[in-house]
C-alpha cells in the first residue's frame, strides 16, 4: 500500500461479554467484505478467528485474533478479542491498538461483572 494511503488505514475491535457473538460478528464481515470465500461458524468448528484447537474444542475466543478486509476503500484490521474473564488482560492489551471498537452486549446478562474490566479499560490507559 502506498504511504497516500495509509489513512485509509483502521483498526477496529470487537468487544464484549463471553456469548455476546463477537466471533460470530466478525466472520459475518469478513464474509460479506470477500475476505473470506465461506461464513464461518464457531459452533461447527469453521472460524477463520477460533483457529487454535482449545479454542475450536471449547468453542470459546481465548486469545486475540486479528484478520484484515477491505470495506468501501478501507483497510480495515479486524480484531475480535476474547469476552471472557479469565482472558480479560489479552482484551485489554489489545485495546491500545484500536482506533475505534464495536461493543457486543448480551442482553439477559448486561449487568455482568467483567464488563467492568472494559469500561474502565480505555481511561486507564490515556
Amino acid at each position: 500500500m502506498a504511504a497516500a494511503e495509509f489513512d485509509k488505514l483502521r483498526n477496529v475491535g470487537i468487544l464484549g461479554q463471553g456469548g455476546s457473538g463477537k466471533t460470530s460478528l466478525g466472520e459475518a464481515m469478513l464474509f460479506a467484505a470477500g475476505a473470506t470465500q465461506r461464513l464461518g461458524k464457531v459452533l461447527d468448528g469453521t472460524s477463520v478467528l477460533d483457529f487454535e484447537p482449545e479454542e475450536i474444542k471449547h468453542r470459546v475466543t481465548i486469545s486475540t485474533a486479528f484478520h484484515s478486509l477491505n470495506w468501501k476503500k478501507h483497510g480495515i484490521t479486524l480484531i475480535d478479542t476474547p469476552g471472557y474473564a479469565a482472558f480479560l488482560a489479552d482484551s485489554i492489551n489489545s485495546i491500545r491498538a484500536m482506533g475505534g471498537a464495536v461493543f457486543l452486549l448480551n442482553p439477559p446478562s448486561v449487568f455482568a461483572s467483567n464488563r467492568n474490566g472494559y469500561g474502565h479499560a480505555p481511561t486507564k490507559m490515556g
